[in-house]
């Protein structure tokens, strides 16, 4: 039973499904899969066998991993923030730049684990020098010249006298966060994200520099926001035209009179968004989750149409005019 239900998580992962968030894998078999890029937030895992599996930048925020077998598992850039890992087999995992603030490591194998560039914080617990093994300890005061903090979700952080010259924080996620007094001199922000809480040094450019600005009315015209979290952002009559929102978790977003026209959706996470009035010409819909979204025409996703959650691509001009998604 257990090994079906292994080859069944396995199948839907090629068959292009990527969100498994809150599913059930205690116990299971995954040893050697690959499951790359996929969600698992909040999962219960306990005891799962993931050994030597290929898990890159994989979201297992807040999962259950208590006595994991990780031996050998790649996990790097994975997103293991207040993920319960106590008792877990990491012997010979590679963690190199994830996200380890608030997991618990307590009683787990780390022989020969790469913690290189992962970061943790405060919260995290464990019996491990983080220093010493190359991780970076995040606070207002952090020293991290020259670190790779590329695609690192650093929201809300008071990072205010921090050393980042000549840092990579491309794709890093900086909404709300504090650089107020930060040494920024040579650091590289392509792409990453900003809005109009995030504080910077006085004669520091974040536009200037690559940053896109998230907050309603934002130019986003060919942005890469692809695999970002923007659940519940205000993006309402934003310019999105062309932009990259591949995977991206835009649940519960207000998007109301943005123009998403050519805009790229494919697996997007629209659950329970405001499309009210948005523009959707030529976007590209294939598999995006619209379940409870309220749609451009003021009607609520019903689940039925040629838009389907795990349906046939399908860009938006050969939607049927009659289709609940296009405005009246």
């Amino acid at each position: 039973m257990k090994q079906s239900q292994a080859a069944e998580w396995i199948e839907q992962y090629h068959q292009g499904k990527w969100n498994f968030d809150r599913a059930n894998l205690s116990e299971l078999r995954l040893s050697g899969a690959d499951f790359s890029g996929a969600r698992f937030r909040e999962v219960v895992a306990r005891a799962v066998n993931w050994s030597s599996a290929y898990l890159s930048g994989v979201n297992l925020r807040r999962a259950d991993l208590r006595e994991a077998d990780l031996r050998g598992t790649y996990l790097r850039r994975a997103n293991l923030r207040e993920a319960d890992l106590r008792g877990a087999d990491l012997r010979g995992a590679s963690l190199n730049g994830a996200d380890l603030c608030g997991a618990d490591l307590r009683w787990t194998w780390v022989d020969g684990v790469d913690w290189r560039q992962a970061r943790v914080d405060a919260r995290t617990q464990g019996a491990i020098d983080w220093l010493q093994q190359g991780a970076i300890v995040l606070g207002s005061h952090l020293k991290a010249a020259a670190s790779n903090l590329s695609q690192a979700d650093l929201r809300g952080w008071n990072l205010a006298q921090a050393q980042l010259q000549e840092a990579y924080l491309d794709r890093a996620d900086l909404r709300g966060t504090d650089l107020s007094q930060a040494q920024l001199q040579g650091a590289s922000f392509q792409g990453a994200l900003m809005d109009e809480a995030t504080c910077w040094p006085q004669d520091f450019d974040p536009i200037g520099a690559g940053l896109w600005l998230i907050a309603p009315q934002s130019n986003l015209a060919t942005a890469d926001l692809s695999h970002f979290d923007l659940s519940e952002v205000d993006l309402s009559r934003a310019n999105l035209r062309r932009a990259n929102l591949i995977r991206t978790d835009l649940s519960r977003a207000a998007l109301s009179d943005a123009d998403l026209s050519r805009a790229d959706l494919t697996q997007a996470i629209l659950f329970a968004s405001n499309l009210t009035r948005a523009v959707l010409h030529d976007a590209q819909l294939e598999q995006a989750d619209f379940r409870r979204a309220t749609l451009p025409n003021g009607e609520r996703w019903n689940g039925q149409g040629t838009v389907a959650l795990y349906g046939v691509p399908r860009p938006w001009h050969s939607v049927p005019e009659r289709s609940p998604l296009v405005p009246r």
